[in-house]
């Protein structure tokens, strides 16, 4: 039927493999309109089934073998590329030069938060222990918790010393806590690396985290070993299931609050 590709229209999908097509416009009753696809041989369910609102329309599954569905390269979006208020967008197959624009937006963003889980690490504060910061060139650097258990300090002050300000040891804290990442390679840091700096967090039920973080011109990279004993090695070897053999790119503003150094913590008490 030449009007068929106007009178159906494909809803706009969310990370799903089932479709659905909007039919309204072929103006069939229910009844009619589950003839219709019964006799046209299509395997879809009418709307019907999954409630009144599905009425004049039907759900079509698209999920295919996988190596079918990765011959699909997805692209941008181009807004009102179909008409007033319809995007579309542009995809092509593998080795192809030639995009074309699909009649749907895809929903499919070209981010890496948009595939993958990029969370990397993360802890609550208050379960920190102990925070050990070992950088190249500088003093080491051990901040533990405080003795009511509310916030973080350093592990010795020198006399005639003091913190810049109240929080400024939880900062670094809170900046090794939560950690996501940006990008992913094999790992490449070698155990000789004089360049890498070392974070090891403490928490309490014995986990223990190793961060190594290396800087690359703009890029900073982290590789992640996490250790344990009991119920604490379970999470660990999870954990270093998924990170084994990468590393992973943070923001370096994020790298510059975790390795401070004394000097950015500490000043005169006469200051």
């Amino acid at each position: 039927n030449a009007g068929l590709d106007e009178a159906i229209r494909v809803m706009p999908q969310q990370a799903t493999y089932l479709s659905w097509l909007d039919l309204r416009q072929l103006g069939l009753d229910v009844p009619q309109l589950t003839h219709w696809l019964t006799a046209a041989g299509l395997a879809l369910s009418p709307g019907h089934w999954f409630g009144r609102e599905g009425a004049g329309f039907a759900r079509m599954s698209i999920a295919v073998e996988p190596e079918v569905v990765a011959e699909a390269i997805v692209g941008n979006a181009r807004h009102d590329g179909i008409g007033i208020g319809e995007s579309g967008t542009y995809v092509r197959r593998p080795n192809d030069e030639q995009a074309w624009l699909a009649d749907a937006d895809l929903g499919a963003g070209v981010e890496l938060a948009d595939w993958v889980n990029v969370q990397l690490f993360e802890t609550r504060r208050e379960d920190v222990k102990r925070v050990t910061v070992t950088v190249p060139g500088e003093e080491l650097l051990e901040i533990v918790r405080a003795p009511d258990r509310q916030g973080h300090t350093l592990a010795a002050i020198p006399d005639g010393m003091k913190l810049k300000y109240v929080n400024v040891v939880d900062q670094v804290v809170r900046a090794a806590s939560a950690i996501d990442f940006s990008d992913v390679r094999k790992s490449q840091m070698q155990a000789e690396d004089d360049d890498v700096a070392t974070v090891v967090i403490e928490l309490e039920g014995g986990l223990e985290a190793t961060i190594r973080i290396k800087r690359e011109g703009d890029t900073a990279w982290l590789a992640l070993d996490v250790s344990g004993e009991g119920e604490a090695k379970k999470i660990a070897d999870d954990m270093n299931g998924r990170t084994q053999g990468w590393e992973f790119s943070i923001p370096k503003s994020q790298v510059r609050e975790i390795l401070k150094r004394r000097d950015d913590l500490l000043e005169d008490v006469s200051s």
